[in-house]
């Protein structure tokens, strides 16, 4: 069983106009959230991404890298080795290597002209001080500058968001359980909402409210979407202030064209999990292992010829309920399990 390795030489996008990328960081209440935006359309795949932060509280420690689908899907995130103090100041980079083109998950994953994205959060240890993206001499003599490279194409803009509009406060998730999607949003602590309205869009039309909650509601089950037509959906909510000022979220794209099938045990498993692919199309899959506020706890892409049996070591993980999500790039199933 080896990695899946995909050559970008031949990609056909790469005689296409690429985004330049700028990227910026945003100190929030509790966490510290990084931005990617973009000037242009793209829909392929985003190579590698490096970036290191800086903070003038040298007794401050980064937490884990936190991501959100399809950004940890398509650029999966972590820290590049241990952080360092250098002149009273604590430094740690971290870095991306892509290897799933946008296309392949659906819709939701492609950047629009002119938009912009949550690429990862990061929880310190503490959130006095100061912290930002630098290039300095430090960086550079550890080569450890800001890149973003598109379809194998350095397209590193600045360490600015500059005047584009960063992603709202919303942010939201989505997958399978059982014939039922289930959504999961988080808020940044910057907007509080009287109310929060559901919106659908079957097979990628327009969207349409299908539900209103409270405005400090946090997930949301459609259990509607198994008597829809159709096979494709998109999801997206609007957070509403008490003045009608309207919050949109990302958008998450959920699919029925599933041609897989994964069967997994023991359920609940105190050492081993075992995963069962039958069936893909595809020759790869990527496996994701997360935590019901939606952190991952493990990733990776794998070869299949057809059929994989995947041995999954979580004897490390505390007691209690989890997530696995395996993707093919037609379509993506996630499954609950519980760790004794």
């Amino acid at each position: 069983m080896k990695r899946v390795i995909f050559s970008l030489f031949f990609l056909p996008a790469l005689l296409l106009a690429q985004p330049q990328v700028h990227i910026c960081l945003q100190k929030n209440v509790s966490d510290l959230s990084v931005f990617l935006t973009y000037n242009a359309n793209f829909q392929g795949v985003v190579s590698d991404i490096q970036f290191t932060i800086e903070s003038d509280n040298p007794a401050v420690t980064f937490g884990n890298v936190i991501q959100i689908s399809p950004e940890s899907a398509y650029i999966p995130m972590e820290k590049a080795g241990n952080d360092t103090i250098i002149a009273g100041f604590r430094y740690q980079t971290f870095v991306g290597i892509g290897l799933v083109n946008m296309n392949q998950l659906g819709i939701g994953a492609n950047w629009l002209s002119s938009g912009s994205t949550l690429l990862m959060k990061i929880v310190p240890s503490a959130m006095n001080g100061n912290f930002s993206i630098v290039n300095n001499a430090y960086t550079s003599a550890k080569n450890r500058d800001a890149y973003i490279e598109l379809n194998g194409l350095n397209r590193t803009g600045g360490i600015t968001c500059g005047t584009m509009p960063l992603p709202i406060s919303l942010q939201l998730s989505a997958m399978w359980q059982g014939k039922a999607a289930f959504l999961q949003w988080t808020n940044d602590n910057t907007a509080h909402f009287h109310h929060i309205v559901i919106e659908r869009a079957d097979n990628q039309q327009t969207f349409a409210a299908i539900d209103t909650l409270a405005g400090d509601s946090s997930s949301y089950t459609d259990a509607k979407v198994q008597f829809s037509s159709a096979r494709s959906f998109l999801y997206r909510i609007k957070g509403i202030s008490i003045n009608g000022e309207e919050t949109l979220s990302n958008t998450q794209h959920l699919s029925l064209n599933n041609d897989f099938e994964v069967r997994f045990y023991p359920n609940p498993v105190s050492s081993e999990l075992y995963l069962q692919i039958v069936g893909s199309n595809t020759n790869w899959v990527k496996i994701e292992l997360f935590n019901p506020e939606g952190k991952i706890l493990y990733q990776s892409v794998f070869e299949v010829d057809k059929n994989l049996t995947l041995p999954l070591d979580v004897s490390s993980l505390a007691a209690g309920v989890y997530f696995v999500k395996v993707g093919n790039g037609t379509g993506i199933k996630t499954y609950k399990f519980v760790k004794m």
